[in-house]
């Protein structure tokens, strides 16, 4: 295939119009970005696991704002990370789905309608908190 990028600044773009023989259409890829060592380091603790949504209707949607509302003193307010499993312990990016969102500024979102070949399965979150926020808090924060 011929890729319109593929570097850090701009990721990766196959567009089907651009290759050679017309009836030839992009594979579907999937990008992996490796980070210095140092950027896998975040030192921290890690809240408890929050499982606020179920996949039925539109998906399954653990939005850190719904978090820190109904939660306001188990999530710190400028989480440094976010790890997503399913309900049964299965790591978010070893299954079939595509997220609309899996960032420690907004949260999770797993939309049904986008997945190809299975709804959305049930997840459940946990964020990675600063050393601060995590030392006047007593129970399951783990650095």
């Amino acid at each position: 295939d011929k890729f319109l990028t593929n570097d850090v600044t701009f990721g990766f773009a196959c567009i089907n119009a651009d290759q050679r023989k017309r009836s030839k259409m992009c594979e579907d890829y999937q990008v992996m970005f490796a980070c210095p060592s140092d950027f896998c380091q975040v030192t921290g603790c890690k809240t408890r696991w929050f499982d606020f949504d179920n996949p039925d209707g539109n998906g399954d949607f653990e939005r850190l704002s719904q978090l820190q509302s109904d939660f306001p003193d188990e999530i710190c307010s400028e989480p440094l990370g976010i790890e997503a499993v399913t309900v049964s312990g299965t790591p978010a990016l070893q299954t079939k789905n595509v997220f609309q969102v899996y960032d420690a500024t907004h949260g999770f979102a797993c939309v049904n309608s986008e997945q190809r070949q299975q709804p959305c399965e049930d997840y459940k979150v946990r964020y990675t908190c600063p050393p601060q926020f995590c030392a006047h808090k007593p129970g399951p924060m783990a650095g």
